[in-house]
């Protein structure tokens, strides 16, 4: 399970950390499907992402679950005990919330 903010490739260098703490890193916050895309290429099969939707001013946040298959060759094999969502294909699972 991989989760965190999410974004049309924007970089981001803060300088400030909560509290006001100083900080010097880079950031960069990547669309789902190319995260989605990198987790594949890794080897890994997308079991399902959930979308957050921000408040406004609010970054969204995604969450990833994948899995390596058994035959690293197998890019199609989901473990018998996680389902594929009613209705969904496997590679668009893909919810949505909104608070």
């Amino acid at each position: 399970m991989m989760a965190g903010h999410v974004g049309d490739d924007i970089h981001l260098r803060p300088t400030q950390a909560y509290g006001g703490h100083p900080v010097s890193y880079a950031s960069h916050l990547l669309p789902p499907d190319r995260i989605v895309a990198l987790l594949n290429q890794a080897g890994l099969v997308l079991i399902v992402r959930l979308l957050q939707e921000p408040d406004e001013g609010k970054r969204t946040i995604a969450t990833f679950l994948a899995h390596k298959p058994p035959n690293s060759r197998d890019h199609t094999h989901v473990p018998s005990q996680l389902k594929p969502l009613a209705g969904l294909s496997r590679s668009s699972q893909c919810c949505r919330i909104q608070y």
